[in-house]
């Protein structure tokens, strides 16, 4: 994982320790965050998500991790604070 950025494969991995499976379809990288765009598999919650935001940031050691689903689509954007 790199020191300030967690990579796709890291975010999915993490989820994924929480049940929380899907994928990363975008990302967009800038010098205060980093803006996911996550498609979670069918059926997930976005409370179960928001249950487990905080040791989602733990684990990808970043400070601040918030998420909001996107208008007309079943992804979520996840921003995460470097």
């Amino acid at each position: 994982m790199n020191a300030g950025m967690p990579e796709r494969a890291d975010i999915e991995r993490v989820l994924s320790h929480y049940g929380i499976n899907g994928r990363v379809v975008g990302e967009r990288r800038g010098p205060l965050l980093q803006l996911v765009e996550f498609e979670p598999a069918a059926g997930t919650k976005i409370k179960k998500l928001a249950a487990v935001l905080d040791d989602v940031a733990r684990e990808l050691k970043v400070p601040f991790v918030n998420v909001e689903p996107v208008p007309g689509s079943d992804s979520l954007t996840y921003a995460a604070n470097r």
